[in-house]
């Protein structure tokens, strides 16, 4: 009797355990995967992607359709492409549907995931690490060598994402130079949690590529937020 109720405590913790585990995707839960290339290619194969809720971004204009051939896909399989006169790019017509966005910088009783620093061997290099990660699934096209650069903000109160350079975090998703056609590239990186401290939300901005080629464009399919919650 005494081994089951050890049993039975040890698959409680487990499962208390698992609950607090958080992950919050940046894409619209309509879409399963939006296809990124360099949006000043003079083709038919959209751009960047942009989130349409972040307007002054972009000198304050209040534009909010995507740019012209978009291509993203949703969970039946039906390709979706923003309709437009002519390949332009001058982001004035096309679809309003909003394909990234935010997730909320979770708490449980007002406790954000931990940080602490380390000093990867030595004391002058220390830095804070969180214990959230974000994680970002894409497939490239071949011979892609430019990388995928994402752009984050913060919300301080789930409405207004702060614009000054210094409080955006970019990175870049670089999967390799000369990979093949069609690879399938997961990428995760630790999240600066102590930078967005008293935030209630974190904005995905913006999704882009300086690659030229279409045939190198990238099908990005998932973008998250991922930690455990003390």
């Amino acid at each position: 009797m005494k081994k089951i109720i050890t049993l039975l405590a040890l698959i409680g913790a487990v499962s208390v355990e698992a609950a607090d585990h958080v992950s919050a995707s940046f894409v619209n839960p309509q879409v399963r995967s939006f296809m990124v290339t360099n949006a000043s290619t003079a083709s038919t194969y959209g751009g960047g992607i942009t989130n349409l809720d972040c307007p002054q971004f972009f000198g304050g204009s209040t534009w909010q359709t995507n740019i012209g051939y978009t291509r993203w896909t949703n969970y039946q399989g039906v390709l979706n492409i923003t309709s437009n006169t002519a390949p332009t790019y001058a982001y004035t017509k096309g679809s309003n549907f909003n394909l990234i966005g935010s997730v909320p910088l979770w708490s449980i009783n007002g406790v954000t995931p931990s940080s602490f620093q380390t000093t990867n061997g030595a004391a002058a290099n220390a830095i804070p690490y969180s214990y959230a990660n974000l994680f970002v699934r894409a497939q490239f096209g071949a011979d892609h060598d430019a990388g995928l650069t994402l752009r984050f903000c913060p919300s301080p109160d789930g409405v207004n994402v702060c614009t000054n350079a210094a409080s955006a975090w970019i990175i870049t998703v670089q999967p390799g130079a000369d990979i093949a056609a069609n690879y399938q590239f997961n990428f995760v990186t630790n999240a600066p949690m102590h930078l967005w401290a008293g935030c209630k939300s974190l904005v995905l901005t913006e999704v882009f590529s300086p690659e030229v080629e279409a045939a190198c464009a990238v099908w990005v399919h998932d973008i998250s937020l991922n930690g455990f919650v003390p």
